[in-house]
């Protein structure tokens, strides 16, 4: 076997990824604490009270709703169980350079289903740093909202947010994906 520095990353990362089940939709998120605190993105759990998490074991926890932020898309959900879970490192996204390496992991175009529990990785790089996001070349799509960016280092550095298809002038894009810093949830998750 050949080593490969970023599949070890996604091999320690991926048991704290998490696919977020809320009502019709879904979303992706990720374990910040041992008692099971998980940031995804607002749209994902928006105007819900309980939500399922379910871990790429097949393990499934319903999780409570416990704050929406007013202004970024970042919502916080909390797993109901006695378990300690293993959290994913908090990176520094203010530290990130046009041209890193990044990951992201997730459940794209994942509709609920308990059996299926595979996630998703993408690779690319750190486009730019603009609008107060991060832009990434990494793939993007529907149910990828919420999940881990993550450096090469395996800490996360951002929230997987959103694509653009349309740009300002109503010209067709491709490959424009953002995320949050990390750093707009640090009151957060330290």
């Amino acid at each position: 076997m050949v080593p490969d520095p970023l599949a070890d990353v996604i091999e320690r990362a991926m048991p704290s990824a998490v696919f977020i089940g809320a009502g019709e939709y879904s979303g992706s998120g990720f374990v910040v604490n041992e008692s099971g605190l998980v940031v995804t993105n607002k749209h994902v759990v928006e105007g819900l009270d309980l939500v399922w998490v379910m871990f790429v074991s097949g393990e499934r926890y319903v999780g409570k709703v416990v704050q929406e932020e007013e202004d970024v898309d970042l919502a916080y959900v909390q797993i109901d169980s006695d378990r300690i879970f293993t959290p994913l490192p908090i990176g520094n996204s203010e530290a990130l350079r046009v041209g890193e390496r990044v990951m992201t992991i997730g459940f794209p175009l994942k509709n609920w289903k308990p059996d299926d529990t595979n996630a998703s990785v993408t690779a690319g790089i750190v486009s730019s740093l603009r609008f107060g996001l991060i832009q990434i070349d990494a793939a993007i799509n529907g149910g990828n909202s919420g999940g881990p960016l993550l450096n090469a280092a395996g800490e996360v550095v951002g929230v997987v947010e959103s694509s653009a298809t349309i740009d300002s002038w109503g010209l067709e894009v491709q490959g424009l994906h953002f995320a949050i810093p990390i750093n707009d949830a640090k009151h957060v998750v330290e």
